[in-house]
């Protein structure tokens, strides 16, 4: 049982990690692999996991490409 709870976990993270790099990709941001990297770390994290990681790059896409792109990439995550 513990062994499918932390493979479980694994894959979890994994998909957060691409989901939330295609939408950075879709945002045009650059470093793509260490933003998926660190949204599949956090994503452990209870509570706040990926959030550490993508409202800093909202907040960034906000105050480069406007405030529509952050929504999108927020919802998106």
């Amino acid at each position: 049982f513990a062994n499918n709870m932390v493979l479980g976990s694994l894959a979890t993270a994994v998909v957060q990690g691409l989901v939330a790099a295609l939408g950075y990709a879709f945002c045009g941001l650059e470093r793509l692999v260490f933003l998926g990297t660190l949204t599949m770390l956090f994503s452990f994290v209870p509570m706040i996991g990926t959030a550490v990681v993508w409202l800093p790059v909202c907040f960034f896409v906000a105050t480069t490409q406007g405030p529509a792109w952050a929504i999108g990439l927020a919802v998106w995550n």
